[in-house]
């Protein structure tokens, strides 16, 4: 198969293609359900009226036996749960401190101090990432959501398995487990890899469609909108990705620490070079840039440029000045960068992919 210019298609060409017909089988299939679903409805209803019943005092086991409906738990209802005790949990263990064997999250975070440690306030990013998922929540719990295919293909199941590697990570570190902690948020950064690759190679609703691309149907049209599914529906775990990814390295560097092996401040230098590679990445790497994640990559700088700006005694007894001095550098050169350079990157995208000439030649959607 050959894309419009004549050359033959790319890797992830190839992959956006596999992954549009497996979503075109698996909308052929809701839709077989859907119909079936409708045709038991009616039967039912038509079996009632003959015999002239009203109500039927049936529970879901006697429906299961007469008539072998599976029955499980949407991944809406997974989702609505999971992220519920992910709130509860974070609140009681990690804020509160709750229970006798643990220490509240601040403690853990004053005692397990390494170069890249950011001030503990940047930690609230982590409460504007809660806000956004907790507003996706709420948005796929209505009817008019629940069923769109960005939720079902796309979502599915995966934010289940993130909050449950989220739970995992919080009850470890509010214990003081550095290493199961590290081992959980870098299961969760790669759910959340995963989720949102899912979310990359799903179109936009109402953006122009590709070549042999599948039309949104009308109710998707007339619900939805590109502002409401690029916040409600992509941005928390973009977000969600890029702090996980900065909260693996300090885990990782604590862990360094905490095992007292040599050349801790090598370490924490190359994670910083790590996040700022990422950053960078991900704004010229892929064909439609990931915006939001820099910015949290600059939010992490900014919390280690503060915190060391004026370091802990025990940071001043663990590394030398040279180090301190090289270590802030890093952090305010990668903070100003990714605040700096999403823009720019924004602006060129913009008017590279909006020009009157693109605009009406290329079928190519452009993304935010």
């Amino acid at each position: 198969m050959a894309t419009v210019s004549g050359a033959p298609p790319t890797a992830l060409e190839r992959l956006r293609i596999s992954m549009r017909q497996n979503g075109e089988i698996i909308q052929q299939q809701r839709s077989l359900y859907a119909a079936r679903r409708e045709n038991f409805r009616a039967s039912v209803q038509n079996f009632l009226q003959e015999q002239q019943v009203d109500r039927v005092a049936m529970s879901r086991r006697d429906l299961q036996e007469l008539t072998d409906v599976q029955f499980f738990a949407s991944h809406n209802f997974v989702n609505f749960c999971s992220f519920a005790c992910v709130l509860s949990v974070t609140f009681c263990l990690g804020i509160m401190g709750w229970g006798e064997d643990h220490t509240a999250y601040k403690m853990i975070h004053d005692q397990h101090q390494t170069l890249l440690t950011p001030v503990f306030w940047s930690y609230s990013m982590l409460l504007v990432i809660f806000f956004l998922e907790g507003v996706f929540v709420l948005f796929q719990l209505t009817n008019s959501y629940k069923h769109l295919p960005i939720v079902e293909d796309a979502i599915g199941f995966w934010f289940f398995a993130v909050n449950c590697c989220q739970l995992g990570w919080v009850i470890s570190y509010s214990f003081g487990v550095i290493w199961l902690s590290t081992l959980f948020m870098l299961v969760n950064v790669g759910f959340l890899s995963v989720l949102n690759v899912y979310l990359y190679n799903h179109e936009y609703v109402n953006a122009p469609r590709r070549l042999n691309a599948q039309a949104p149907s009308t109710r998707e049209m007339k619900d939805f909108n590109i502002v409401t599914e690029y916040a409600v529906f992509r941005a928390p775990f973009q977000m969600h990705c890029a702090w996980a990814v900065f909260i693996l390295l300090v885990q990782m560097n604590e862990f360094y620490v905490e095992r007292e092996l040599p050349a801790p401040a090598i370490i924490a230098l190359s994670c910083l070079i790590l996040l700022w590679i990422l950053g960078l990445g991900v704004l010229f790497v892929p064909r439609y840039p990931l915006f939001i994640m820099p910015l949290m990559v600059a939010w992490g700088a900014m919390g280690i440029w503060v915190e060391l700006s004026d370091p802990r005694t025990i940071i001043l007894q663990s590394y030398n000045q040279t180090e301190l001095k090289r270590m802030k550098g890093a952090a305010i050169a990668t903070c100003i960068e990714h605040l700096l350079l999403p823009l720019i990157r924004f602006a060129f995208h913009f008017a590279t992919t909006y020009s009157v000439t693109e605009k009406e030649d290329d079928p190519i959607p452009s993304r935010v």
